[in-house]
């Protein structure tokens, strides 16, 4: 695009509320200055930055249903994203590219997951050099760390061969008793969905989940919809089949090769992206971090909001 003289515009969700609080340490709440350290080695990017106006996310839930017609997991995102796509056509795209299916390819890579696949394969000095090289550069007691590996790894290990099928939620606004009401084993069964307990990705786990039809179909639902709705082509890269080819051809460790996390995008677009954010190996941009707080801020309101919901015959079949 530069050398035709062209720009690109890239939209940055950004706290409405700034005294939110992060979670943990190493949360990245406000990305400002991350995405403008790109922007400073490619001129051509102008950047926005969006508050969906403040509002909270419940106010244009019953609108996001009916574009997507079917329950949406992301209800706290996509109000944000809809503004995206609004901005973005106001603003002349016709095309908004995202990478929402980087951490499942390209940006794959955390490092419990390799070492994971290097102790399971018995190659124990690789797995004990890379988690030295990691443990260095993160500034980690080696000696607990290879300790707390190898127990966390013999229990995956017991995890997966002796594995039964069990559904945990880590949703804490959802009653345990919506498991005795519907069965979800069978529902998640017949979409060829397991849910494990938590504990690293395996190899064979990992190549089986990066193609599964019920997720892709999903995916694609939703990229089709929210597209023809607000008129433009959504396009992500990194569910390019050609990319999922690749993440499927390689040898597993190469994700977080010699122990670098993600290392596909840290050791190789140096050139692309500010070093400083590649070398930073634990921040963790934390999405629509204020949404809580909105809906806190507009409780009254949404407290009606979430009643006309519930009394909504557009939503009768999705509410329980």
């Amino acid at each position: 695009l530069k050398k035709h003289n062209k720009s690109l515009n890239a939209y940055t969700y950004v706290p409405y509320m700034k005294n939110s609080q992060k979670t943990q340490k190493n949360d990245v709440i406000d990305e400002t200055e991350d995405v403008m350290k790109i922007v400073s080695m490619h001129q051509n990017i102008i950047p926005h930055f969006l508050t969906n106006e403040g509002r909270n996310c419940l106010e244009d839930l019953e609108k996001c249903v009916k574009y997507m017609e079917i329950p949406v997991k992301a209800f706290v995102n996509m109000p944000n994203l809809c503004e995206i796509y609004r901005k973005a056509v106001c603003d002349g795209s016709s095309v908004i590219l995202s990478g929402q299916m980087g951490n499942s390819t390209i940006s794959h890579g955390y490092i419990d997951d390799i070492l994971y696949h290097l102790f399971s394969n018995k190659k124990y000095l690789k797995f004990a050099c890379w988690l030295n090289n990691y443990s260095k550069t993160v500034k980690e007691s080696r000696k607990q760390a290879l300790s707390g590996c190898i127990r966390y790894f013999k229990y995956a290990q017991d995890i997966y061969a002796n594995h039964e099928f069990a559904y945990k939620s880590d949703n804490l606004y959802l009653s345990d008793k919506i498991y005795e009401n519907y069965n979800m084993k069978q529902r998640y069964l017949d979409g060829g969905i397991e849910f494990t307990e938590s504990v690293p990705t395996s190899e064979e786990f990992y190549h089986d989940n990066i193609i599964k039809p019920a997720m892709l179909a999903y995916l694609g639902e939703f990229e089709t919809k929210m597209g023809l709705t607000h008129h433009i082509l959504l396009r992500d890269p990194t569910k390019d089949i050609r990319v999922i080819e690749f993440c499927n051809s390689i040898p597993y460790e190469y994700f977080a090769y010699k122990g670098t996390p993600r290392w596909f995008v840290r050791a190789n677009m140096r050139d692309v992206l500010p070093v400083g954010l590649l070398d930073d190996w634990m921040r963790y941009g934390l999405q629509n971090s204020d949404y809580v707080n909105r809906i806190f801020r507009d409780w009254d309101n949404a407290k009606k909001i979430i009643a006309d919901i519930l009394n909504s015959r557009s939503f009768e079949n999705m509410i329980d």
